[in-house]
């Protein structure tokens, strides 16, 4: 009978418990990390370290998650609305088209989509319109819940899903990876 590699361990920056090391976000351990750093920080970090951050600067970077903001919201309308292109209203149809545009940038080379003239971040007003979507996303998770018939923490989701996603890497850069939410 083969033995079982053991795991090796990584203590917590700020308990010095140890953890598998896929146990902690930013070298804290779950417990430490819910006291010390928000959700925002947490997923943050889970997002660096899949590696979307890199060879970005921070106004690129606020740029592309527009963009993915737009796939994601696309997404979301298919799960809510009848998914047949014909009967969304015009906003809809458009509203998926563009996610296809931006799916392109956020996927696209550098060259092709981010010109140094074509991001420019005004961080205070992006930050109300921010707060904004949040508010919408905290009152739609709300209702899915009520319509699921559950509760359902989108925080916690949120978190769950980025610490998931880091072994997954970039998309497209994995090979034989295919996804193509948008075209379903």
């Amino acid at each position: 009978m083969g033995r079982s590699k053991p795991t090796t361990l990584v203590a917590c920056s700020q308990c010095g418990r140890d953890w598998p090391p896929q146990h902690l976000v930013a070298g804290l351990c779950e417990d430490c990390a819910a006291r010390r750093i928000g959700a925002q920080t947490l997923v943050a970090a889970s997002i660096e370290a899949r590696g979307y951050r890199e060879g970005w600067d921070p106004q690129e970077f606020a740029a592309r998650q527009c963009c993915k903001l737009m796939e994601e919201l696309a997404e979301l309308l298919n799960a809510v609305c009848d998914k047949s292109p014909t009967s969304y209203h015009v906003w809809a149809f458009f509203l998926v088209e563009g996610a296809r545009l931006a799916r392109g940038a956020f996927d696209g080379p550098r060259e092709l989509w981010w010109k140094d003239d074509q991001v420019q971040v005004d961080a205070p007003q992006a930050m109300k319109e921010l707060a904004d979507l949040q508010v919408v996303i905290f009152c739609l998770a709300q209702v899915l819940g009520e319509l699921a018939g559950q509760p359902f923490d989108i925080v916690r989701a949120a978190i769950e899903k980025a610490e998931t996603d880091v072994g997954r890497g970039v998309r497209g850069q994995i090979e034989g990876e295919t996804d193509q939410t948008l075209d379903k």
